[in-house]
């Protein structure tokens, strides 16, 4: 299952130095420059490695501190880009890797070698399912769109959209599960999408029932853990 990564980062070096070392790992990666929508997609979707570009402020290390502190990604791989020499009080807010600017593509690599080994270890224990599915999306102005899931976990769903989604309201989502008869339905909202057109669902709302149905699912179905 393909590892994914989320970067917090407007620095288009830094960037490019991160999307070729870890597109050398095969790890998917996402960036976001604005902190709420950071933080939301934090809140909401798993990820295997977190990267906090801080530049000198007190908001980006409270950015830093409270990525760690959301329960979707506790034990995520949490690492700090920064000009500052002081990795003490980075780790002390939940780093576990701090990485000194300028960043150069061979210093990045040392790093990843021993973080892609934490990572692999998180994505075995974290219950997340590739699937290839209709997953028909009601938009707010009253239109069904009809996408393909492949990556679902019980927080939320990504899939491969005809179009971009620009909303902040709620979106109705109905799919059948692979194996199953009965769908599921329930509600969702925006969480990214990116220039593939990859969009990601949160769930938002869920009844006990569906929450359980999706737990369900996804432990029959989880792949059991390799050596």
């Amino acid at each position: 299952m393909t590892l994914q990564a989320l970067l917090y980062t407007s620095d288009p070096e830094l960037l490019s130095v991160f999307h070729q070392a870890l597109g050398a790992l095969g790890v998917e990666t996402l960036e976001m420059d604005d902190p709420l929508r950071f933080l939301d997609l934090v809140a909401n979707e798993h990820f295997d490695l977190l990267v906090v570009d801080h530049d000198g402020t007190d908001h980006s290390l409270n950015v830093l501190a409270t990525a760690r502190e959301r329960s979707a990604n506790r034990d995520s791989v949490l690492m700090l880009a920064t000009a500052e020499r002081d990795s003490a009080r980075f780790l002390e807010r939940g780093a576990n890797l701090v990485l000194y600017k300028p960043l150069t593509r061979e210093a990045l690599d040392r790093h990843l070698r021993s973080a892609h080994l934490l990572m692999q270890d998180e994505r075995r224990r974290y219950n997340r399912h590739s699937v290839d599915i209709p997953v028909a999306v009601r938009t707010p102005d009253g239109r069904q769109v009809v996408g393909t899931g492949f990556s679902l976990s019980e927080g939320g769903i990504a899939l491969q959209f005809p179009e971009r989604l620009n909303t902040r309201d709620l979106l109705r989502l109905e799919f059948v599960l692979p194996q199953e008869k009965e769908p599921v339905q329930l509600t969702g909202k925006l969480a990214w999408v990116n220039t593939d057109l990859h969009t990601g669902i949160r769930f938002v709302q869920l009844t006990q029932e569906t929450r359980e149905q999706l737990r369900v699912w996804l432990e029959r179905h989880a792949a059991p853990p390799t050596a």
